[in-house]
C-alpha cells in the first residue's frame, strides 16, 4: 500500500484509491475523502488544473467517494473543506474572536499528456 493511498490521521484528508499520476487527460480519479468532522458524505471536493484554470466542483456520495473528472494535462490540486463550531474543535482555546475552525484537505499531483506518457515523459 502507498503513503500517498493510505490514512494520515488528519482531521480532515483526500486519499486517492488509485495512483494520480498514473491519470491521463480524459480519465476519472477516484478518491475518498474522510473527515473526523461530521458531514463528509454532503461535501465538495473542488479539483482546480492549476496549469490551465479548469475548476471542476465533484460531489460526495453517501460513502464520501468522489469521481472527478480529470480534464487536461497540468498541475492538479484537489481541496476538501470542513467547517466546525469552533468549541467543538479538538485542541482548540477560543480567544472569543473566531467562532468556527475550517479544516482543509489538499491534494496536489501532475497529469502528464497522452503523447508525453508515450515517450516516457514524467514517468
Amino acid at each position: 500500500m502507498s503513503i500517498a493511498t493510505s490514512k494520515t490521521g488528519q482531521v480532515v484528508e483526500i486519499r486517492p484509491l488509485m495512483d494520480p499520476t498514473a491519470i491521463v487527460p480524459g480519465s476519472d480519479l477516484a478518491v475518498r475523502v474522510y473527515s473526523r468532522v461530521p458531514g463528509p458524505a454532503d461535501g465538495l471536493v473542488i479539483a482546480t488544473n492549476v496549469t490551465t484554470g479548469e475548476i471542476v466542483r465533484a460531489p460526495t456520495n453517501g460513502t464520501s467517494l468522489v469521481v472527478v473528472p480529470i480534464g487536461g494535462a497540468g498541475r492538479w490540486r484537489l481541496e476538501f473543506h470542513a467547517v466546525e463550531p469552533l468549541e467543538a474543535a479538538a485542541g482548540t482555546e477560543g480567544d472569543g474572536a473566531a467562532e468556527w475552525a475550517v479544516h482543509t484537505a489538499t491534494l496536489t499531483f501532475d497529469v502528464v499528456a497522452e503523447r508525453e506518457v508515450e515517450k516516457g515523459v514524467g514517468r
